[in-house]
């Protein structure tokens, strides 16, 4: 296979933590993960946009494509294919946020990329849209084989291809012919489907690796009670699974020892025909009834039965079995206490690091600049209310100043009663207005851990209140706060979308804290120890890689692979010294001993 697509539509009720999370922060899961374009605000602010869809909130906030490539691909190529997914689906490329994942190979075979791609994309498009769903598993084929087609990749045999030779023969019939003859060939079989890789993940089982092993162990081997010695040691056993064949007997699966998880058929995993399958199936029934046969009691004569249970030798076999009881108890007693495996000490040190890794803010949880718009709403209604009031005492006496000023002359006193209120009432109630905008503005920074509070104005001296007056007509938020209702909703808008970065940015910076980076590249160095290659170490390396795994020690065993790298390098750098000089370039004389490693051990708490 090559270029496979899928994706999944995210919904707005889940929130962004756990898709932001599985892409960024699984470092358990991933050799290595990149983020190479967006960030986690972008996601955080598509289910914003979902939310607050004109009409009535999206059910859906995100769409979730994962690429997989067995080929590598480079950035050019992999650009190309976002290209190829936002004109097929008509999205804006620069709304894509994404993520390159490197993981542990599902095969042994060294040109299968380890890498695959995420890309999210807000469900709701800039003109409030939503982003087309309409016969998607058939347009990523198309995508697929026509990019195939045009990196020069092997091709799927996907389920849609008839679709894709309809859908491009008069676009490209080049692929249309590749499409037309796939679709003639027969689907490969599945190991697992991703609902039992995702069962699998919740149960703590690596699914692909076990995998992998059971094909490796049983290569080649056609027999069933072959295959069953080969599995038991490694934890896996063929039993019957839950689907029948055409001829009524159930299909032959792989589980775990305890046969509660299904890890996949014998013949997807096993690689192995219908013939052959039949023929395990038959060899599996008649060691079942060999078995049960072997485990028959003989039969004796009936005198003999009731002596042994009546007669006078029952209390000597009844003592004897007493005896064999004891004797069992006192030696599993006396006997040592089984020591951790290698595996389970370092799954047990991934598990302290991984409490270190994605241990939470001490102060700050994430969340969105519509979550905090609602909260300074919320929490500062009553003075929001009290600023309307004061406006529209203020609007209402320029009313009342006008109506004088128009209606003025020789006959009455308007025009001074309007100067009066100028000066007096209309110069007090704007300072009013001006003062309480100020203090709110204030108050939401407080509330928002950005400044000093205001404490209550009827409480603030005269120097104070100046003092604030100047602030007032500084500040460009507080005089939104005074004007008309959707330039205070900007007003807001601004300051919420200020707090949202800062605390993404802090909690951003919070997870790479030094600690947090040490933890992460223990981790991976603990996982590599598992996959060791002992051909990647020299004969001391594999000494005491080896004295290490049996102490259960992996930070000995980290120190044993750095020791032998370490060796290599050396006895690489001696042999170029070595080398006769080369003038013309003069490269030897700028090699330089690298300084020995120390000794491994974490750095942190």
């Amino acid at each position: 296979m090559s270029i496979i697509i899928k994706s999944t539509r995210i919904k707005t009720k889940s929130g962004p933590t756990n898709i932001s999370r599985h892409l960024l922060d699984k470092i358990e899961d991933n050799e290595a993960i990149e983020l190479i374009k967006g960030n986690r605000q972008d996601m955080v602010e598509a289910f914003d946009s979902a939310r607050n869809k004109a009409g009535k909130p999206s059910k859906y906030a995100l769409r979730h494509w994962i690429v997989n490539s067995t080929e590598k691909m480079n950035d050019q190529q992999f650009n190309r294919t976002l290209q190829a997914l936002a004109d097929e689906f008509e999205f804006n490329v620069d709304d894509a946020v994404v993520v390159r994942h490197t993981k542990e190979k599902d095969t042994d075979d060294k040109e299968v990329s380890n890498q695959h791609y995420h890309i999210t994309v807000p469900e709701i498009l800039e003109n409030g849209k939503v982003l087309s769903d309409k016969k998607n598993y058939q347009r990523h084929e198309k995508i697929a084989r026509t990019l195939e087609n045009e990196f020069g990749f092997t091709h799927v045999v996907g389920r849609h291809n008839k679709a894709v030779e309809i859908a491009t023969k008069d676009l490209n019939p080049e692929v249309s012919a590749v499409a037309g003859k796939l679709a003639q060939e027969p689907l490969p079989k599945q190991k697992y489907t991703p609902k039992a890789l995702q069962e699998a993940k919740r149960n703590d089982i690596d699914i692909k690796k076990l995998c992998r092993i059971a094909k490796n162990e049983c290569d080649g081997i056609k027999n069933y009670q072959e295959i069953q010695e080969k599995l038991q040691p490694l934890g896996m056993q063929i039993i019957d699974g839950q689907y029948k064949r055409k001829d009524g007997k159930l299909t032959p699966v792989i589980a775990t020892e305890n046969g509660k998880f299904v890890i996949g058929s014998v013949a997807s995993i096993l690689k192995m025909n219908a013939k052959e399958i039949t023929d395990i199936i038959e060899q599996k029934e008649n060691s079942a009834i060999n078995l049960h046969l072997s485990d028959m009691p003989v039969s004796e004569p009936v005198d003999m039965l009731e002596a042994l249970n009546n007669g006078p030798v029952a209390s000597i076999f009844k003592n004897d079995v007493e005896n064999d009881v004891q004797d069992s108890v006192k030696n599993r007693m006396d006997m040592p206490v089984s020591k951790k495996s290698f595996e389970d000490v370092i799954k047990e040190e991934q598990e302290k690091l991984l409490q270190v890794i994605n241990a939470p803010h001490p102060d700050l949880v994430e969340e969105s600049s519509m979550t905090i718009k609602q909260r300074i709403r919320h929490e500062f209604k009553n003075q929001f209310d009290d600023l309307k009031e004061k406006k529209k005492d203020v609007i209402e006496l320029k009313n009342k100043i006008k109506y004088l000023k128009d209606n003025s002359s020789f006959f009455n006193n308007n025009k001074k009663t309007a100067k009066e209120l100028e000066e007096n009432e209309l110069k007090e109630a704007m300072e009013k207005a001006f003062l309480l905008a100020m203090a709110l503005v204030k108050n939401i920074g407080h509330y928002l851990g950005l400044c000093e509070g205001v404490e209550d104005i009827d409480l603030l001296t005269q120097s104070e209140r100046e003092q604030l007056l100047i602030q007032y007509h500084e500040s460009e938020l507080a005089e939104k706060m005074l004007k008309n209702e959707k330039t205070r909703e900007e007003g807001i808008d601004t300051i919420a979308n200020r707090v949202a970065m800062e605390k993404t940015a802090e909690i951003e910076k919070w997870q790479n804290r030094p600690e947090a980076r040490e933890a992460r590249r223990i981790y991976n160095r603990l996982g590599n120890l598992l996959d060791q290659d002992l051909d990647d170490l020299d004969s001391q390396g594999v000494k005491d890689f080896m004295e290490a795994k049996e102490e259960a020690d992996p930070y000995k065993a980290m120190e044993a692979v750095t020791g032998s790298n370490q060796r290599e390098k050396e006895e690489y750098i001696q042999n170029l010294q070595n080398e006769p000089d080369e003038p013309e370039n003069g490269l030897n004389k700028h090699v330089q001993k690298v300084p020995k490693t120390p000794t491994f051990r974490p750095n942190f708490g």
